[in-house]
């Protein structure tokens, strides 16, 4: 069995790309809270916890949404047959950091619940109605080959349809989400998995 990537996204500083095509470019340097707001409004995104989110919850929902064309994509999907395997290197630091700064007086409920960075995943399955398997993987650098055997051994061995991987990474210093949905070869793919998957990385 040979698996394919049905769409590919990444949202960086200096823009979205979806499946190597320009969608959204940060032309005017926007900080991420302010591109991100502008791209959530322009495309007419609809979601009631995005403005209670953190920016990694944020940039992992934007980039699923394009990813998977507003949920379109896996409308017919078993939602059992979807998984979720993320990796990330600097875990939830900005809510880590927001949040010990208000020990001292009156730590939010709001920003506590964002100090964990598998909730970004959360947000996604629930958006998506997702009830596959899902993990975040702490790792010093986007993983390819660890994730790539990992979506491989589920999708091969585990009975899964589709699986969302990639690398989604938010600090106080930069930002970076690389998007990849996956699935077998025959199901309108558009570029192969075990050859493509770290060459299509922007």
């Amino acid at each position: 069995m040979k698996l394919g990537i049905r769409s590919y996204c990444s949202f960086t500083n200096k823009g979205i790309h979806l499946n190597g095509d320009a969608l959204e470019i940060n032309s005017s340097h926007l900080d991420f809270n302010s591109f991100a707001l502008h791209v959530y409004k322009k495309h007419e995104i609809s979601y009631s916890k995005y403005h209670k989110m953190d920016s990694l919850c944020k940039l992992a929902l934007l980039t699923s949404e394009f990813l998977l064309e507003n949920g379109r994509i896996l409308e017919n999907v078993n939602p059992e047959k979807i998984a979720v395997i993320l990796g990330n290197t600097s875990s939830s630091i900005v809510s880590d950091t927001i949040h010990h700064r208000s020990m001292d007086e009156l730590p939010s409920p709001a920003v506590f619940v964002y100090t964990l960075p598998n909730i970004m995943i959360g947000e996604m399955c629930i958006k998506y109605k997702i009830t596959g398997e899902n993990s975040c993987f702490e790792m010093d650098d986007f993983d390819h080959e660890f994730l790539q055997q990992y979506v491989e051994y589920l999708l091969k061995n585990e009975d899964y349809d589709y699986c969302i991987t990639g690398y989604i990474d938010f600090s106080l210093e930069a930002y970076q989400a690389h998007l990849f949905l996956i699935t077998k070869e025959n199901n309108n793919t558009i570029s192969t998995f075990d050859t493509n998957f770290k060459k299509l990385t922007k």
